[in-house]
């Protein structure tokens, strides 16, 4: 019998130990980067709009639109809502796009929709940079499902930016303020439906609002408009009335009280939108230190009951400017230059802290409104709302960070 050569043998083993060796390299490449899949180019989207059904997906629902640095098409995109022919209302009449591409960051929407314009009496907005987004009521119902809940907290003036958000989860500028459960058919038709839900200071006008989507929701599931089955429960935001200064320490431990029983629902963030300081809330007149006492006071009320592991995100949102029917008298404390410069104060004092501000009195200026500011009619309270979204939709909450 032959026997085979000793340098045979050995180049065998040479060999098996070098195939060894490389195909670890191979194993841990892929135990390194078990990710890594092949590339696929990104779906297009013909008429840029995204239909989102997943309240999981990343911050930024329309940064495919964003990306694409196209503006929005010109149409009335609430154009499908109910009781038009009582209360009519079109997106494209209440902003202008101007043929601008849609805000990309937080930093340049807060800016361009605070310093944007109008071309006559009640002409459609204009941000002035980028543009403003048109959500679709599912598009809506996805950012806002992002988050465990929206709180709304202040004044007279924030109450009604908030009926008009719930005017655009209920697809009706109508009766979408208004819960139609407290009223008799009669009455709610011709006192507090459309612009009389917001400027009627009948007290069973203001009686009528629901604080919460939740109350909407809970009395009739079909009126929250969200399409995509499932997603409509986890739309919540809700609205605490705290003006004066200071604030009622009643007021201050009701709004502890639901934020502990809110918030502890799950991990997802909470967002706050703040006004106060409108010429309604201080008699005396605009007054930025006393807003910014008055912030702050509520922000540390937030704080210390707000787990720590609970991400947030806060924005504030000025009242706007007032009307030519305010008295002489009145000029200096109340007037268009007072309301003015206390935004101004206001979005500068923000800027070094870090904080949110929307500013509203250019997009109110030019519109028709009670003498106070506060009382607008349906499309300037839909167009302050629609600034709310775009703000939700771009915002990275974090820890809470500083006051004014």
């Amino acid at each position: 019998m032959r026997l085979r050569p000793r340098s045979s043998l050995a180049e065998h083993w040479f060999l098996l130990f070098l195939s060894l060796y490389i195909a670890s390299f191979y194993v841990n490449g892929y135990l390194a980067h078990p990710q890594r899949k092949p590339s696929t180019p990104p779906p297009q989207h013909e008429d840029y709009r995204l239909s989102v059904s997943d309240p999981s997906l990343p911050y930024g629902l329309a940064d495919q639109h964003r990306a694409t640095h196209r503006p929005q098409q010109s149409l009335n995109y609430l154009v499908n809502y109910t009781n038009l022919d009582l209360c009519f209302v079109s997106s494209d009449a209440i902003t202008g796009h101007a043929g601008m591409p849609p805000c990309r960051t937080i930093k340049s929407l807060v800016e361009s929709i605070s310093s944007g314009g109008r071309v006559g009496i009640d002409a459609p907005y204009v941000p002035r940079d980028c543009a403003m987004w048109w959500y679709t009521t599912d598009e809506l119902c996805a950012v806002m499902a992002r988050y465990s809940l929206v709180f709304f907290i202040g004044d007279e003036s924030l109450a009604n930016v908030f009926g008009g958000l719930l005017s655009l989860l209920r697809e009706d500028a109508h009766l979408g303020a208004v819960l139609a459960q407290r009223f008799d058919h009669e009455r709610l038709m011709t006192s507090c439906a459309c612009d009389s839900a917001y400027l009627d200071s009948d007290i069973a006008c203001v009686q009528s609002r629901p604080t919460s989507v939740r109350e909407i929701y809970d009395l009739d599931r079909t009126q929250i408009k969200c399409r995509t089955p499932g997603l409509a429960p986890f739309v919540d935001a809700q609205f605490v009335s705290l003006d004066g200064f200071p604030p009622a320490e009643d007021d201050v431990r009701r709004l502890q009280h639901q934020l502990v029983r809110l918030v502890a629902r799950d991990s997802k963030p909470v967002a706050f939108v703040y006004s106060h300081g409108g010429a309604r809330t201080n008699p005396k007149g605009f007054n930025p230190d006393e807003t910014a006492a008055w912030l702050s006071h509520v922000r540390d009320a937030v704080r210390a009951t707000i787990p720590r592991v609970v991400a947030v995100r806060e924005v504030f949102l000025t009242a706007g400017a007032t009307g030519p029917q305010v008295p002489d008298q009145m000029l200096f404390t109340h007037g268009l230059q007072a309301a003015q410069r206390f935004e101004s104060d206001l979005r500068a004092r923000a800027e070094r802290v870090g904080f949110d501000v929307i500013g509203t009195w250019n997009a109110t200026v030019q519109t028709r409104f009670a003498a106070d500011g506060v009382h607008n009619r349906v499309p300037v309270n839909l167009l302050k709302a629609t600034m709310v979204v775009n703000w939700l939709d771009l915002a990275e909450p974090a820890y809470l960070s500083g006051g004014l």
